[in-house]
């Protein structure tokens, strides 16, 4: 295990190469259906994410409609995706103009993740331990892949790099401090 701070997180994520496998804790503030006047309001969420660094949105989309074999154009073949542009923030590129995993929106870092797995999720009220079906069904629904056209749509996830805690990466454990 490492300590690093948010600095050496963005730099340490900058550096690799290639699409790789992360685990990631992150603590969100979730969105909560009516806003600013929801009771769950100030509960946050500690989530443990199975996920993919470095990758093509487009070429997920694109392998998963082949798995599917749909949507078919006239042909009969699969329908090529090509995405929108980000609706916000800036995904970052090294000197050579590789594209990194990192993406900038008003002054923040994030990490762009692909979601491979959820593996826990709690929710916490000033560090008190909220039951999860008391905050579920106050949660803004996510509307995963909507333009994807596939039965098992390729989650995205932007984690700003003060929520990450932790990550593991190529076997080894960094904890944000």
């Amino acid at each position: 295990m490492k300590a690093i701070s948010t600095v050496e997180l963005k730099e340490l994520l900058e550096r690799q190469r290639g699409a790789s496998f992360v685990t990631i804790i992150a603590r969100t503030k979730p969105q909560f259906i009516g806003g600013k006047s929801s009771p769950m309001v100030g509960v946050e969420k500690v989530s443990r994410v199975n996920g993919v660094v470095n990758w093509s949105y487009q070429n997920a989309v694109n392998n998963q409609r082949t798995r599917e074999g749909q949507p078919l154009d006239e042909q009969g073949e699969v329908e090529f995706f090509e995405p929108e542009p980000r609706s916000w923030g800036q995904r970052l590129h090294d000197e050579v103009g590789r594209l990194l995993p990192t993406v900038e929106h008003k002054g923040r870092t994030y990490l762009e993740l692909k979601v491979q797995k959820s593996i826990e999720y709690s929710f916490y009220r000033d560090d008190q331990r909220i039951p999860n079906e008391e905050v579920l069904p106050h949660l803004r629904k996510n509307t995963e892949g909507r333009r994807q056209e596939v039965d098992n749509p390729v989650i995205l996830r932007d984690y700003a790099l003060d929520s990450i805690k932790a990550i593991r990466l190529d076997g080894e454990l960094y904890v944000v401090q």
